[in-house]
């Protein structure tokens, strides 16, 4: 896989082995962490109202305070939709996130480059 390939070079390869090289990916139309068994490294973030598994939503990807996070807001239906939207657009997203799944959450770990 590509994530395999990418975690072996130069830059990339001590990113992953701090556990902070992190990928999103896309093709079959749904939202999912954790594709291909890379757990708490790989997101699946393709389900944007296309056939598929059905789910649409957004996914955030936070990196303040010092830790990897990625918020997923179902909007799967029209009352999820205008939840999520009417309560981000009035308050931000931070302030929305007894709306989201947390799909990830781990501290950030410094990064030797050699």
């Amino acid at each position: 896989e590509f994530y395999d390939e990418m975690a072996k070079l130069p830059g990339c390869k001590e990113m992953a082995a701090a556990g902070n090289l992190k990928f999103f990916m896309g093709h079959t139309h749904c939202n999912v962490p954790h594709p291909h068994g890379h757990n708490d490294t790989g997101f699946m973030v393709a389900g944007q109202g296309m056939s598929g598994c059905a789910n649409y939503g957004i996914p955030v990807f936070d990196t303040t305070e010092d830790r990897n996070r990625v918020f997923y807001f179902d909007a799967s239906t029209e009352d999820a939709f205008n939840n999520v939207t009417s309560c981000v657009k009035g308050k931000g997203w931070r302030s929305c996130l007894s709306l989201a799944e947390t799909w990830l959450d781990q501290p950030r770990t410094k990064s030797v480059v050699v």
